[in-house]
């Protein structure tokens, strides 16, 4: 893929893929980071295919604006390039543009969902404050718990990458959810 997508192109790559496989529905779907934020969508824009999502530390909407009150000043203009210019991240997201297709679309009622949060900082650079992103970031999890009334799950020994750190946590969530869905 070449130029700039949003989650919504991503949605719809994902759906074109389950659908030339054939994969019989419904899905249970597993995002983790900006992945999380394409599991949404597409629950959202075809909840009669997907029965149930498992979000591993997946981002929230808008993150990025919520960081910059702890972000020294220096940081501040980076973080605000990462987030509106797609040439900043790997996968040139236009972030603004999929923060918008997410938030307007909320996870429907009677898709089972779990989040499972990171319970440890990343490692950063020497000015990054690590332990008050980790905290902004676990409070956005939790609100996002709220909101959707979905299970929560602190993956305690993990940082961002919780696959890698715990993938047993991952996999019990993921075995959980497809006891719950399968009724």
């Amino acid at each position: 893929m070449t130029g700039v997508r949003t989650c919504a192109d991503l949605v719809d790559e994902l759906a074109g893929l389950l659908a030339e496989v054939a994969a019989p529905t419904p899905w249970l779907l597993v995002g983790h980071s900006f992945g999380g934020l394409v599991a949404r969508l597409l629950a959202a824009r075809q909840p009669r295919a997907v029965a149930g999502l498992v979000l591993v530390d997946a981002v929230v909407e808008y993150r990025e604006t919520v960081y910059e009150p702890v972000l020294p000043a220096h940081l501040r203009a980076a973080n605000r390039a990462y987030l509106t210019d797609p040439a900043r991240n790997a996968e040139r997201i236009d972030k603004p543009v999929s923060y918008r297709q997410v938030a307007a679309h909320p996870l429907p009622r009677g898709v089972s969902a779990s989040v499972i949060t990171r319970g440890r900082p990343d490692a950063a650079g020497p000015d990054w404050p690590a332990l008050d992103i980790l905290r902004i970031d676990q409070r956005m999890q939790r609100d996002l718990v709220r909101r959707h009334g979905v299970r929560h799950r602190i993956a305690a020994r993990s940082g961002h990458d919780v696959h890698h750190d715990e993938p047993d946590v991952v996999l019990a969530e993921i075995m959980t959810m497809l006891e719950r869905t399968r009724g």
